[in-house]
């Protein structure tokens, strides 16, 4: 996750991190740990005064439901239907427990994936889901910043993944508005 970031990052940008602790082979235990971890966490990254905070694990907060983001921010209130809640219509999904094989990963092991797999299922959900406006990767610690911008080029869409766009909002909310090529649109142009 560290070494994506540090990819897009702009010379004297620098990460200071803690751990929720979430363990892929136990995933409904592990995000309730990490959410009651959630206020010792934020506690540490604060200790360290940073110009922004980011949490990472779309899928920790999707997996609670639209509205957890509040919840995490103000612990609002839980809906179950995340993406359709945004707006967004979602046209294929595909897993990357499919290239993997025995269709499991244990804990971190996403961070060492062959980093051809992820062109491989973004082009192919390109040509499966010829309406789609674009393309959504999640899982920041799969290795996939470097891969965005040659998929947008391959498959004609844009292309957003979570570490692209944690970077993205830790950059903006930091004061940094450099454009940064390589990494895909959202970072080339806004």
């Amino acid at each position: 996750m560290l070494t994506q970031f540090y990819q897009i990052a702009p010379d004297g940008a620098t990460v200071v991190m803690t751990s929720l602790g979430v363990v892929l082979a136990d995933l409904e235990a592990s995000y309730g740990a990490a959410i009651n971890r959630l206020e010792a966490g934020t506690e540490e990254i604060m200790s360290r005064k940073p110009q922004s905070i980011i949490q990472a694990s779309v899928s920790m907060i999707a997996f609670q439901g639209w509205g957890f983001e509040d919840e995490v921010l103000g612990k609002i209130r839980k809906v179950t239907d995340y993406v359709a809640h945004a707006g967004i219509e979602v046209f294929g999904v595909k897993s990357i427990l499919d290239e993997i094989p025995g269709g499991e990963l244990r804990a971190y092991e996403v961070s060492t994936m062959d980093l051809g797999a992820v062109p491989r299922i973004g082009t192919q959900v390109a040509k499966d889901t010829p309406d789609a406006d674009g393309i959504w990767m999640t899982g920041a610690l799969m290795p996939s910043v470097s891969v965005i911008q040659s998929l947008e080029r391959e498959s004609g869409l844009p292309v957003i993944g979570s570490m692209q766009v944690m970077a993205w909002q830790a950059l903006r909310l930091a004061g940094v508005t450099d454009k940064i090529d390589g990494f895909g649109r959202l970072l080339r142009e806004f």
